[in-house]
């Protein structure tokens, strides 16, 4: 059975806005003969098949109202001369008229007054919500860490509580961290690994920042004492083997991806099933971080991300990312940085083509529709035409997509919707795509892209073969 076949696509046409004159101008009017040439024929893949009439256009609604609302007021004030009449011709209107009349029609509005409150938050929100996070993290450790400390009779006592750090001069600051860095353990006793001690110095950074010492913790020759000590104990971390393996998330392999096919946990056949493979397509294909932009995106109607364009006849997706993700924020510092556009194109298995899995899903969404969430919870007690609720899909059921169709198939590893992301890295990368067009689809900026790419054993074989000593076949 095709799923094609139930489910009309999602088309968006093109109109012709050549119209034929009506009779009575017929004879005023050039009659303009059309080419009955029959059209190229379009390729098979997920070609044009039934034209929808795009809406009015409402700017051009709205500004033919203004031209109306000009012409009230100035036939208001100035007497037309009646047809028929010796009259002069009316003098042209007044331009200041003109500007007056449409200054009242497009009337400036302000947002309300802000509050104290409201307006301190915004300028202390100098963190992201994850730094925020981190820094609550490392003030309650050192506030753990204080309190046992001071209750032992044999160590020396730490007057600064976390709050009177900022209150600390450099020499203080200095002798309370290198005992702090030195000391602090897991809940299970073992030691953090050596970024994790890294990142707690440079939380307790920030955490001055925030209170107007903005200190360099790593680099003043007053803190040298905190850098020698930090640099040794993450050196005896790494020769005990504490944080050398950093556990990573999984690339999917071909035959992996095939083994979820097969099984029926991807496809187009029921509504749980088809979310989940347009979370598995739209990730693979966009590159998309874990799950946090699988939950910003929005459905057609509520100013997607995603569109439907056409090519050459040929339908595309074009996915322009909304500006406030990890790498673009839409601040000072990321306000000459162009969100990252990527364009996905079909191929000529359409039960797998991400195009027409995507306009299958979004043609599958309830019409009347309030919910502007891409992802809609599945019926259990579904029905042609009725496949999903007006409810958007959970954060841990986004999530846990990928780790959840893995399990089920037997696939071992470290699978996370992330290893969507390193998938799509790692399959340009051994295709030999270069460098920048991968950042283009997953939008690093920076050497960071090189983590993902992963070499397979061909490319180390052929690695080998080039020093003199080639590997036999198996």
């Amino acid at each position: 059975m095709n799923p094609d076949d139930d489910h009309p696509h999602f088309d968006l046409g093109f109109v012709d806005l050549c119209s034929d004159s009506d009779e009575d101008d017929t004879e005023s009017a050039p009659v303009v003969q059309r080419s009955e040439a029959a059209p190229p024929d379009l390729p098979e893949i997920c070609h044009l098949e039934t034209p929808e009439v795009y809406p009015a256009d409402e700017n051009c609604d709205s500004a033919c109202m203004g031209l109306v609302a000009d012409t009230e007021v100035l036939q208001s004030s100035q007497e037309l001369p009646q047809v028929g009449c010796d009259s002069e011709m009316m003098p042209p209107p007044d331009s200041t008229s003109v500007k007056k009349s449409r200054h009242q029609v497009k009337e400036r509005t302000f947002k309300n007054p802000m509050d104290e409150l409201s307006l301190d938050n915004l300028t202390n929100k100098q963190f992201s919500d994850e730094t925020r996070k981190k820094i609550r993290w490392v003030q309650r450790v050192y506030s753990e860490w204080r309190d046992k400390r001071n209750a032992r009779p044999d160590s020396n006592f730490i007057s600064a509580d976390i709050n009177d750090i900022p209150s600390l001069n450099k020499i203080g600051l200095s002798y309370t961290l290198c005992r702090f860095i030195t000391e602090i353990r897991r809940v299970n006793g073992d030691g953090y690994p050596p970024k994790t001690l890294y990142d707690v110095v440079i939380m307790i950074q920030l955490h001055l920042e925030s209170h107007g010492k903005y200190w360099e913790l790593l680099d003043e020759k007053e803190f040298k004492n905190v850098r020698y000590t930090l640099d040794n104990v993450m050196k005896e971390r790494v020769q005990k083997g504490i944080g050398v393996t950093v556990k990573k998330t999984s690339v999917l392999s071909y035959e992996d991806e095939e083994k979820l096919w097969r099984l029926g946990l991807l496809g187009r056949y029921n509504p749980e099933q088809l979310v989940r493979t347009v979370i598995f397509l739209l990730g693979l294909h966009l590159a998309l971080r874990a799950a946090k932009e699988h939950c910003v995106l929005r459905s057609p109607g509520f100013d997607s991300q995603i569109e439907i364009v056409y090519i050459n006849g040929v339908r595309h997706l074009k996915y322009v990312e909304h500006i406030g993700n990890k790498t673009n924020k839409g601040g000072l510092r990321h306000k000459k940085f162009k969100p990252k556009e990527v364009t996905v194109f079909p191929n000529s298995d359409k039960s797998r083509c991400p195009v027409a899995t995507y306009c299958q899903y979004v043609n599958s969404l309830p019409q009347n529709r309030k919910s502007s969430a891409l992802y809609l919870r599945p019926k259990k007690n579904y029905s042609p035409g009725n496949w999903y609720m007006d409810t958007p899909m959970g954060v841990n059921a986004i999530s846990t997509v990928v780790k959840k169709m893995c399990s089920m198939a037997g696939i071992d590893g470290n699978y996370t919707n992330h290893s969507l992301r390193a998938t799509s890295a790692t399959r340009m990368y051994q295709a030999g795509t270069d460098e920048h067009l991968i950042c283009e689809v997953t939008g690093h900026r920076s050497l960071a892209v090189r983590e993902y790419k992963h070499t397979n054993l061909v490319q180390r074989r052929v690695a080998r073969a080039a020093l003199g000593a080639p590997l036999p076949d198996n």
